[in-house]
């Protein structure tokens, strides 16, 4: 059960992780904790991975609020722009 659930986490791929990721989360995350992010993004700065990450505070795993659909979706559309200039 622990090598499923090691192998299913993005941990177990940083090593092998080249493309640039954006990573979106909600400040109160319960499906998620929010120092996973934290660690995540750490990982990825250590593998010399690029990476964008935004917050959202007050918010959880699935966003609640309308504000915060449209500040990710419009960040999302913002960040692949970016990433897939020519």
């Amino acid at each position: 059960m622990m090598k499923l659930a090691w192998e299913s986490s993005p941990d177990s791929a940083i090593a092998t992780w080249k493309s640039p990721v954006l990573l979106i989360q909600g400040d109160d995350d319960r499906n998620v904790e929010f120092h996973q992010m934290v660690d995540l993004a750490q990982r990825l700065r250590l593998a010399g991975v690029r990476f964008d990450e935004i917050v959202i505070p007050n918010e959880i795993h699935g966003f609640l609020r309308y504000a915060s659909w449209l500040q990710a979706d419009a960040a999302t559309v913002e960040y692949f722009s970016r990433q897939l200039k020519r």
